[in-house]
């Protein structure tokens, strides 16, 4: 994946950003490429800047299922390799300029997203995905790196021991 083409760095920001913020693909992007309803998607204006010395971000998720529009806040942490969050969204933020394209600026959506992933790992025999895998494989992962349990449910913003099983 080249990742100084736009929609590539675009892409690998979200696929980041939902992974270790433990948010299926349908919290984070819209339905729609042509019509944005800001009041249920993330965009620019959600993101605090750094809050540590790690460059940790908040992001304010503006609707979930719980909250509904009151939303709720998600912590993106710094991580260590390729795909840390933060390098990949402020390399989609250097890249994203105003307008987007000739065509007009376009939403990057789940549909979008999952196909481009499933592209990529398709030509590496992984199998295809679902939205919900970023919010699966990041709490995974969290488990596998040794983060407490109760820290990654916190993080995740499991409300029972659900998480657990996977």
């Amino acid at each position: 994946m080249v990742l100084s083409d736009p929609f590539n760095a675009c892409c690998f920001a979200a696929a980041c950003f939902a992974m270790w913020a433990q948010c299926c693909l349908g919290k984070i992007l819209s339905q729609w490429e042509k019509f944005f309803k800001a009041l249920f998607v993330v965009c620019r204006h959600h993101l605090t800047p750094a809050f540590n010395q790690n460059g940790s971000r908040k992001c304010h998720l503006p609707f979930t299922e719980v909250a509904k529009n009151k939303g709720e806040d998600v912590c993106i942490c710094c991580q260590c390799g390729q795909s840390d969050p933060i390098a990949a969204i402020s390399n989609h933020q250097v890249l994203q300029t105003f307008p987007f394209s000739p065509r007009g600026w376009r939403c990057l959506t789940k549909k979008k997203l999952v196909a481009r992933c499933d592209m990529i790992w398709s030509a590496a025999g992984i199998p295809s995905i679902t939205g919900h895998s970023f919010r699966i494989g990041g709490t995974t992962e969290l488990l596998l790196a040794g983060v407490p349990p109760d820290v990654v449910k916190a993080l995740g913003r499991w409300s029972c021991d659900a998480f657990l099983r996977y």
